[in-house]
């Protein structure tokens, strides 16, 4: 019975790890029990990036743009739950299971990947922990979870059950903060912590929620801002994989290396490396908007004023991605803009110039096309405002 519960035991972390990113089908049967079973799902013999996929307030249009798959056409009355090509699988129902918990409730879970495994989710993963926490677990027993997972793969995680307190706290800033090298926390800074743990005022689950809430009160910090930041923009990246494109990929050694070079890519001011690292060619692909709905998508030109001025030429795509240019009249130098739309028609963006890194935030009036906000250098008051239009 003992070598039983161990077995148990191993495989449960395997599937978080692995399937915490997700496989339609799980490798061992006692994965069954602990997985978002995809059973209606229609296959395809080419890639991903060979079809285009169009919601309908009916279902799906696929379209083979390259192969002989020729148009097949979905009816979500038919239980249609997932899309199979040769390099990924599409979760159909990601999307609207996303808005099932509140977005900060959503953000910490993908934030758990980030924290145990610094990976983005897969979509079947997220789905999984999604309908654990609507039926009642809290993210601190969620997190407990992961910390089991993430234990049994120290090579790849940095935790390990025989590590002291300091050593977990480290961990934690290296994965969730992004803080190590010249960067790592001061001694007494990992000792307050530690003391948590020791003094049972945290346990090893409720203390990463709190150092993610703690980490996000430096937003806009001369000195440490940029921590909040890369966890949004890790947020940003993981919410167009997982909840947006809905995929998993087609092996659980796939899920684990590629997942995690994604998270890798990210930086406190681009996201657009990763999200081209993604590879998705079909961008007006979005399992988070219903059909038929005005988006944001387009080319916007405009101007911005204040403590300097210039002017902005960004394309935000159907995924809300902003990628673009911004121009200074101070320095005559062209600077690489990125950011995202979010879905109540909020804007941010960031550049960096040589008098600083600026951060631009702002709506977007999706039926007028008129784009405007507030900028300022990042960790200042210095700044001005900004408008536009597509």
């Amino acid at each position: 019975m003992l070598f039983y519960c161990r077995f148990i035991a191993l495989a449960l972390c395997t599937f978080i790890l692995a399937a915490c990113g997700g496989s339609n089908e799980p490798s061992h049967p006692v994965f069954a029990a602990g997985t978002t079973v995809v059973t209606n799902t229609v296959s395809f013999s080419g890639p991903r990036n060979n079809y285009s996929i169009t919601r309908t307030a009916a279902g799906y249009i696929v379209k083979d743009n390259i192969g002989a798959d020729g148009t097949t056409t979905l009816a979500t009355q038919n239980g249609v739950e997932a899309l199979r090509f040769s390099d990924v699988t599409v979760n159909l129902g990601i999307g609207d299971k996303s808005k099932t918990l509140a977005s900060a409730d959503l953000k910490m879970l993908t934030e758990l990947y980030i924290a145990f495994f610094n990976r983005v989710p897969d979509a079947d993963g997220l789905s999984y922990w999604i309908d654990q926490f609507t039926g009642g677990q809290s993210i601190d027993d969620i997190a407990l979870s992961f910390y089991a997972a993430a234990v049994q793969y120290t090579s790849l995680t940095g935790y390990s059950s025989a590590m002291s307190n300091a050593e977990f706290v480290k961990v934690i800033y290296k994965n969730v903060l992004g803080r190590s090298g010249a960067t790592a926390p001061p001694d007494a800074d990992v000792q307050y912590w530690a003391d948590e743990l020791a003094n049972g005022h945290a346990t090893k689950g409720s203390l990463i929620r709190t150092m993610l809430v703690s980490a996000h009160s430096f937003t806009n910090d001369p000195t440490w801002g940029w921590v909040p930041q890369l966890l949004d923009n890790k947020a940003i990246v993981a919410n167009y994989f997982t909840v947006q494109q809905g995929l998993n990929y087609a092996t659980p050694e796939d899920s684990i290396v590629r997942t995690m070079a994604i998270s890798a890519a990210v930086t406190p001011f681009d996201t657009a490396t990763a999200i081209l690292l993604i590879g998705m060619a079909d961008t007006a692909f979005n399992l988070a908007m219903p059909a038929n709905v005005p988006t944001s998508a387009g080319a916007y030109s405009g101007t911005y004023g204040g403590y300097d001025n210039g002017t902005f030429s960004v394309t935000i795509d159907d995924n809300g991605i902003v990628s673009g240019m911004v121009h200074s009249n101070y320095d005559g130098g062209n600077y690489n803009v990125t950011g995202a739309v979010g879905s109540n028609g909020s804007i941010s963006m960031s550049t960096a110039g040589t008098a600083g890194s600026a951060v631009f935030t702002g709506s977007i009036d999706v039926n007028t096309g008129v784009i405007n906000g507030d900028w300022h250098y990042f960790g200042s008051a210095y700044g001005g405002t900004f408008s536009g239009h597509r």
